[in-house]
This record gives C-alpha cells, structure tokens and sequence, in this order.
C-alpha cells in the first residue's frame, strides 16, 4: 500500500494546480539521463528510489536508482530479472515492485502463448528478492493469474490494507484481435495468497473501459491508493498512445470503496492529465508512491516521438 492521502500541504501549493479536487504540482524531468521506457514501477528502499521499467534494449526489465527521484545522479542500468520462468516467452511489461516483511516481490506481465496479436498473450508472474534493487529469482512454476478467456493480463499493481492483506490488480488487455476486438478491457484484481504467488479469492472487476468517450476503449495501468476518507483512489491510463482516431492517450482517476476491491466510479469526462498539459504528449502510465507528508510523486510516462517514451514525475495531493 502506498500510503494513506492527508490535507494538502502549502509547500508545493504556489507550483501546483487544482482538478477536481485534486491538486497536481509541476511536472519534472525523472531521470536527467534520458532512460526511455514505458510503464514503470517504483519503489523507495535503502536509502534509495529503485525504477523498474518495461523491457527495453537488451534489459528484460531494465533497473536503476538514485537518492532523488528528480535529480542526483542515476545508476547505471541493471537487469532486474536475469533468471526467467519456464513459462514465460518474452515481452515482460509493467513491472511493480512491493516490500512484504524482509522480501521484496517483483511482479510483471509476460508473453505466454503466441495468439496471433503482435505481442501475444500476456500473463502475470512474480519473482522475489531480499534486496529492492533485485537481482530477483521467479517463484512459482506458474503465472500467479492468467485470463481464463485468454484475452492477456497486463500492468500488475500490488497494494495492502491494515490487516496485512495483499492485494494483484491488473489490466485485461484486448485480446488476439487487438484494439478494434470486441474486448471490454477492464481493471480487476484478487487477494494474494501468503506466498504471493496465486489468487486466494476470486477475481472481481474495479473497472470497465468506455470506447465512447476519452477512454477510448482502454483502462490500463493502474495505481491504487487509500484516501484519508478512507476510501481507494484509482489512477489508471486511457486512450490511444498512439493518438489514433484522434484520442491521445492521458491519465484519468476515480474512486473507489473502503476495500482494495471495491467498485470505483470515475471522476471527471477528460483525463485528470491530458494532452499538452504542461508540455506534455500521451502522458500516462503512471505509479503513485508516498513522497511526503500529504503528497505522493506520480512516476508515468511521456511521449517523445518516433516511439520514444521517457519518464516524468507528477506530484500528486488532495484538497479536503
């Protein structure tokens, strides 16, 4: 869980701007060294924040960290997962990274079977390591959730409540048939197991994408955070990334119940952060951690062309 929201605070207030009820500061580079990547995870541990992004290059998931998540200077890259499941064939996406106990968990999205879509059928698997910079080993011989309909699960996102409960949610995708299927894409989720490795409830639906209006057919990336009203706020991705039909791709939220798995109804009919806003182009993609008192840092994505995407930092409160 990435922490409970709290009154704004006016230290950023003078950067920041107001959208429904939310307040949303400046945005700044992430990483100075120009890293590209889409979906990332993130994660503060030792000392240090540790990003973990979509495969890129020769990096199944690429890895690096600074003492600051705006400045400082970067690490070198590093590969998070150099030991691989038997299962899994390529592509491995949206990587989280979530501390239990001494253990660190590396959850992601990986190709499990070719069905004709460019990038195949994805599935969630989780590796594990004592450190939050990996290296991680996987655990499992099996995803910890496939789409029974085969249509691919993308973009983990894991979260705890006060009983030490955890929580998988994730992305279906759309299927063998690609973006004009007939797939409802929708953001859903189950309890984990105590090992972190299966669903140990059934899977119930948070969300469901709307081809009518920004969506564009798509909910994806979702970042799960508890409210000081103690409520859930779900921030996910929207649209298309590559701005085809004339929808670009943005960050939209809604709120939820009192449970992890709770229902949530969208806020607002255009993104929360949208095209243009503040310089930026199909912005989304982002994951919510606590970075002060009252205030979380929004580490998403940026669209810098010829499919080049690099990472920026929202900051993120809320008004009473």
């Amino acid at each position: 869980m990435r922490g409970s929201r709290r009154r704004s605070v006016a230290l950023v207030a003078a950067a920041c701007v107001w959208l429904s009820g939310v307040l949303v500061a400046q945005h700044a580079d992430a990483d100075p060294a120009g890293h590209q990547h889409g979906r990332s995870g993130v994660i503060y541990g030792n000392g240090a924040y540790h990003v973990f992004a979509t495969n890129w290059g020769y990096f199944r998931i690429p890895h690096y960290s600074a003492t600051s998540i705006t400045s400082g200077s970067w690490s070198a890259l590093s590969e998070a997962l150099p030991t691989v499941p038997a299962w899994a064939l390529g592509n491995y996406w949206g990587p989280e990274v979530v501390k239990k106990g001494s253990t660190y968990y590396l959850f992601y999205a990986a190709t499990i079977a070719w069905d004709g879509s460019p990038f195949g059928e994805h599935a969630i698997g989780v590796a594990q390591s004592p450190n939050p910079g990996g290296p991680f080993k996987p655990i499992g011989s099996v995803p910890v959730y496939r789409d029974p309909s085969h249509n691919g699960v993308i973009d983990p996102d894991v979260v705890y409540d006060y009983n030490g409960n955890y929580y998988l949610l994730w992305s279906v995708d759309w299927g063998r048939g690609g973006r004009y299927s007939s797939v409802t894409r929708k953001i859903q989720g189950c309890r984990l197991n105590s090992s972190m490795t299966a669903c140990a409830t059934g899977v119930t639906t948070l969300l469901n994408a709307d081809r009518n209006t920004w969506e564009a057919g798509t909910v994806e990336a979702p970042s799960l955070v508890l409210g000081g009203d103690g409520k859930y706020n779900l921030f996910y991705s929207g649209g298309n990334f590559e701005g085809a039909d004339g929808k670009n791709y943005g960050e939209g939220y809604a709120i939820c119940g009192t449970t992890p798995l709770s229902a949530c109804a969208k806020q607002g009919t255009s993104p929360w952060v949208g095209e243009g806003w503040n310089g930026l182009h199909n912005p989304g993609g982002a994951d919510l951690i606590p970075f002060y008192y009252g205030i979380y840092a929004a580490v998403g994505h940026t669209d810098m062309g010829g499919g080049r995407r690099e990472p920026r930092v929202v900051y993120v409160s809320w008004t009473e």
